[in-house]
């Protein structure tokens, strides 16, 4: 068991680099927190390296070269829309909810220019 930081150091990259590129994204794809630098470099590197398991395409000039595939859920867009076709209520994107009201008729919200919805 090798910790990310000691690899990191062992190889000469900056502070710099480990502080602000590599703990900032293993914390991210983890939750790690502040034990990021203790998570084993093995297993982050099966996350840039490992065809099944990596989550991002590596990439020696950028780090991350581009966005990765989604296989894990749908494309959002596609499943809300669903959900929004299929619901027996009106769905209002874009509008900022100032009030929520729950009567005996069932519940009414109330948006920023007044527009009442049931």
């Amino acid at each position: 068991f090798v910790p990310i930081e000691r690899l990191l150091r062992l190889w000469g990259f900056s502070n710099e680099f480990r502080h602000q590129m590599v703990f900032p994204l293993v914390a991210l794809f983890f939750g790690t927190g502040n034990q990021t630098p203790q998570v084993a470099s093995a297993v982050i590197a099966r996350v840039f390296l490992d065809p099944d398991l990596r989550l991002f395409d590596y990439c020696p000039h950028r780090l991350l070269n581009s966005v990765p595939d989604m296989f894990a859920f749908p494309v959002l867009q596609h499943v809300f829309t669903t959900i929004a076709a299929r619901s027996p209520y009106q769905l209002h994107c874009g509008r900022r909810l100032m009030r929520v009201e729950r009567g005996p008729q069932g519940v009414t919200a109330t948006d920023a220019q007044g527009v009442k919805a049931a």
